[in-house]
């Protein structure tokens, strides 16, 4: 069971306008590559992985269900030294397991894409269509990615990519009765998979000089804000974040207990994340001005 939202008393009181006044882009870079659109770098970007905010972070922080199994550092962007060999192969087998590739401009695509949430559009997309006859609703899927692709709305393929993985994914769950949703509350909002991956994906590809250390702070910077704005607290995107990934590993694996498994080490992730006392989720909370006393029930069955 994850923890549920408790107010720290013996944390200081951050509040959100602080927070975000000392992000030096704030509201102003869109979620693109600012600097390869514009050519302009904000000042205290130039050159460095290291954070310069609280809210850099916190940004980070949104990354680390993924970024931590690799020891990622709290504060700077590359997930190893230079000269460190074994872990660079690793940041390497990372990338290709997340299916980009390793052209700069295709990467810089993916990751804008993930910023749009698209596990929530094929969601959107894919859930009306669970109770119509499976190879009639497949081949109308397959048009609607078809037509966003040749239309440039999906220019990274990942959202034609995504629409049948989650096709699969919820028949799969629905057959095998499996019910990735937290218990006693509303469906939450399926970004946040797609949030952690932007940042973690941000991050091996500046640690392999893909991007600049700029060009993926004003990514990992966007992605933060996106997560924040979503979700008002740590738990909750937690929670949100389990439900795509139970789907992923539902459309890859289509048996119980492999999928129960996969889900547990999910879960086991997250409550490591909650149990460090230098944790970014025990730190600071993701969105500064929700101070939450909402008592949860049980959570996901991991």
């Amino acid at each position: 069971m994850l923890p549920a939202d408790q107010p720290d008393p013996t944390r200081p009181d951050h509040t959100e306008a602080a927070l975000w006044q000392e992000d030096i882009i704030a509201d102003t870079v869109p979620l693109k590559l600012h600097s390869v659109v514009t050519g302009d770098v904000p000042e205290g970007l130039k050159g460095t992985g290291a954070s310069t905010t609280e809210r850099d972070r916190i940004a980070l922080g949104v990354g680390l269900p993924l970024s931590m199994a690799m020891e990622a550092p709290p504060d700077r962007v590359e997930l190893c030294p230079p000269g460190d060999g074994r872990r660079l192969t690793a940041c390497q087998t990372a990338l290709r397991e997340l299916r980009a590739t390793s052209s700069p401009i295709e990467v810089s695509q993916e990751i804008s894409a993930l910023l749009d949430g698209p596990s929530e559009i094929a969601h959107q997309l894919v859930h009306p269509l669970l109770d119509v006859e499976e190879d009639a609703a497949r081949s109308f899927l397959t048009e609607i990615a078809m037509t966003a692709q040749e239309a440039r709305d999906d220019p990274s393929g990942l959202l034609g990519a995504l629409i049948p993985s989650m096709h699969r994914g919820l028949l799969t769950c629905e057959r095998l009765g499996i019910d990735p949703l937290p218990e006693g509350g509303p469906r939450p909002h399926l970004a946040a998979i797609d949030l952690a991956r932007a940042i973690h994906l941000a991050r091996l590809a500046a640690t392999l000089e893909l991007l600049s250390m700029e060009e993926a702070w004003i990514l990992i910077r966007a992605a933060g804000r996106e997560a924040a704005a979503l979700y008002p607290t740590w738990r909750a995107f937690a929670e949100a974040y389990l439900v795509g990934s139970t789907i992923e590993h539902a459309a890859r694996l289509e048996q119980a207990d492999a999928i129960a498994a996969a889900r547990r080490a999910d879960g086991a992730v997250m409550l490591e994340l909650f149990a460090q006392p230098l944790s970014r989720w025990v730190r600071s909370p993701l969105r500064p001005a929700v101070r939450s006393r909402r008592t949860y029930g049980d959570s996901l069955k991991f």
